[in-house]
Order: C-alpha cells, then sequence, then structure tokens
C-alpha cells in the first residue's frame, strides 16, 4: 500500500514551558479534504503553521509525497496558504494581489498572466482584476485570498478560519465554493476551523484536538454518533452524560441499575471487566414519553425547562438528579399544545443502540499546560 500524500509522525511544538502540540501523527491522502477541527487554543493553528514552515518542532517528521519538508524554507515548499485575514495588499489591484507569488518565484510574465486568468475564472472574479481590494465586499476579498493560494499550483492548500470574518449568510455560502473548488482541482487541503457545522460540510475526515492533543480522526458521521470520549461528545453537538455501575452481564448487554429502572448498555472492549460504564446519549435519541416501550431503555423524570426553539424544542429533563436533555423534533403551529411544562412528569426511552461507549483517560499530569498562543 502507498504510503499517503502527507505524513505528520509524533510531532511536538513547545513555547517556553508550555507543550502547543504533543505527539501528533496523522495522514492525509491525495485530494482529500481534512480538517483541523477545535476550541480556541488546542493547537490546530500550530500544527497548520508547522506544515507551512512558519513554525519548526521541536521533534517529529513532516513528509509531502514521501520527501521530508521541514529543512525546506516556507518558500519553497508550494504551499498555498489562505490567513485568516487574508493578508492582501489593499491599494493593489486584484490581478496583482493574485500574481504576487508567481513574481517572487521568477515565473515568466505571460505566464502569470495565463495563471492569474485562469484561477480568476475558477474563483468568478474575472470581472473584477483590475479593481483595488479596498473596492471589494468580504466574500469577494476571500476569493481573492483563496485565488492567490492557489496560483503557484501548491502541492497543499492551507486554510487558517478562512470564514471568520463574514456574516454567517456569506459563510455558508462560501464554504460551499470552497469545497466546490477543491474538488474541482483536485487539490489536497487542510482547513483549521472551531465550527463544528463548517467542519461537517466541508470535510472528508476531521481530526479534533484538544490541548494539543488528538482526541479522534474520523468522518463527520464517526466524530458525531461514535465519539471515543466525552471531550468529542460535548464538542460535537450536545450529548447527555451517564456514569453507570455494573449490576451483571449477559451475552447481549451490560445491566446496569438506574433507580428502579433496568439499563441494558452493548457491550464493546473498552468496558471489559469494568464495574463502571460511562455512556453519551444524543439528545434526539431520547424519546419522550414514548407509546411503544418494547427493546427501549426507559427512565423516569420531571421537565425542569422548557426551550422552544422553532423546529425542535429541547427539555431538560431531571432524573434522580442528572439533568438530561432531549429534543422533539418537527414541531408546527398545530402542534403547540403538546409541548411540556415545567414540572411535568415524564418518561425518557432509548434504545441500547443509542449509548455511546466513552473512553476515559486515565489522569496525567497537565502542568506544563497554559494558555495556547494561537487560535
Amino acid at each position: 500500500m502507498p504510503d499517503s500524500y502527507l505524513q505528520v509522525r509524533n510531532v511536538k511544538k513547545v513555547f517556553g514551558n508550555f507543550t502547543a502540540l504533543e505527539n501528533i501523527t496523522f495522514d492525509v491522502e491525495k485530494g482529500e479534504f481534512f480538517t483541523l477541527l477545535g476550541p480556541s487554543g488546542c493547537g490546530k493553528t500550530t500544527m497548520l503553521r508547522c506544515i507551512a514552515g512558519f513554525l519548526t518542532p521541536e521533534e517529529g517528521q513532516i513528509l509531502v509525497n514521501g520527501t521530508e519538508i521541514l529543512e525546506i524554507p516556507p518558500y519553497k515548499r508550494d504551499i498555498g496558504f489562505v490567513f485568516q485575514r487574508y493578508a492582501l495588499f489593499p491599494t493593489m489591484t486584484v490581478f496583482k494581489n493574485v500574481a504576487f507569488g508567481l513574481e517572487m518565484r521568477k515565473i515568466p510574465k505571460d505566464e502569470i498572466r495565463i495563471r492569474v486568468n485562469e484561477v480568476l475564472e475558477t474563483v468568478a472574479l474575472q470581472g473584477l482584476k483590475h479593481r483595488k481590494i479596498r473596492q471589494l465586499s468580504g466574500g469577494q476579498q476571500q476569493r481573492v485570498a483563496l485565488a492567490r493560494a492557489m496560483a503557484i499550483k501548491p502541492r497543499l492548500l492551507l486554510l487558517d478560519e478562512p470564514l471568520s470574518n463574514l456574516d454567517a449568510k456569506l459563510r455558508i455560502e462560501m464554504r460551499s465554493e470552497i469545497r466546490s473548488i477543491q474538488q474541482e482541482l483536485k487539490i489536497t487541503a487542510i482547513y483549521v476551523t472551531h465550527d463544528q457545522e463548517e467542519a461537517f460540510s466541508l470535510s472528508d475526515r476531521i481530526l479534533i484536538l484538544d490541548k494539543g492533543i488528538i482526541q479522534q480522526i474520523g468522518t463527520g458521521s464517526d466524530t458525531y454518533y461514535s465519539p471515543k470520549n466525552e471531550f468529542v461528545a460535548n464538542f460535537i453537538g450536545k450529548s447527555n452524560f451517564v456514569s453507570l455501575q455494573v449490576a451483571h452481564r449477559t451475552d447481549d448487554f451490560i445491566i446496569c441499575r438506574w433507580g428502579e429502572s433496568e439499563l441494558r448498555i452493548p457491550h464493546s472492549e473498552w468496558t471489559k471487566n469494568r464495574e463502571t460504564v460511562n455512556i453519551s446519549i444524543r439528545p434526539e435519541h431520547m424519546v419522550i414519553n414514548p407509546e411503544e416501550r418494547e427493546g427501549l431503555n426507559i427512565i423516569e423524570g420531571r421537565v425542569s425547562e422548557v426551550q422552544f426553539l422553532g423546529a425542535l424544542v429541547r427539555y431538560f429533563v431531571d432524573s434522580r438528579g442528572t439533568i438530561f436533555q432531549a429534543e422533539r423534533h418537527g414541531m408546527s403551529h398545530r402542534r403547540l399544545n403538546e409541548i411540556l411544562t415545567k414540572g411535568d412528569k415524564v418518561y425518557l426511552g432509548f434504545s441500547p443502540e443509542d449509548c455511546t461507549i466513552l473512553q476515559i483517560n486515565e489522569p496525567t499530569d497537565q502542568s506544563h499546560r497554559g494558555k495556547e498562543l494561537d487560535k
């Protein structure tokens, strides 16, 4: 089996006594759209800058198409970089901004003209090439930054939260355009964001970081429906977390007690011989007052809060001192009389198959971790 196009191996980056990245290892295939996702301060921009050559890791390897690039200067790596704030020249024309990287590489003028015109056509800015950057809208400036990065025909395209300065509607439009252009050109892209919806809509696979440590790598559906730990389950969407004492085991299930209720949890390698099971259940998988209870785990509680969110209603249900979130979708004005109120007694049902077993990491010394230096 051939090696992956981008290989990151055991990368560690330290700023003073602060470890920003710890033992980061992942692969990206040629033509893949790969996203680094995580909260502010998790190390995702640091990783992107190590690939670009703006930062040098203390340990590890980074290979592109089998070639180690850490000793290669940034301007010789053939990597396109789209910055969060675009870093465009406001008094220069669109054409000159896009041509800038090619001129720095001493590309012949005729080839520069051809390449710039081609890439401007790709991003739908051909008619604006003589306009100054300060005369453009935010979305148009974002396209110019993307065109400039692609004009050098990069081996990798790196994008550092390029949509964060746009309004919500324009962000949705531009992420569709970025994905379309990436697929059309079959370029390998590494994208940084803290927005899970953005990551899901763009990515082939997602790497989730927290405090400089990889939490999970997988597709959007992998990370949503099969989170490996509580951080991922909580960061990707909303989830209910419960720690249960094991009563006994059958061939098919682990049996746990919840007050008077008996809860069935699927077996997993992680729960072998453990006396406590930690599970996650998504709010949309919690059925409120199910008419058909066969095959469901049932717990009893009382509504402590109701949030009306248009097409859905989110309920907070107190069961034995634990607050569960449950969602009822498909609401309409004809069903408003069905909305429960605070204090109502309810039963929540959920399938054993919708219980995700969470891996609980052993305690580690985090004393060297402090405030991140990047996004």
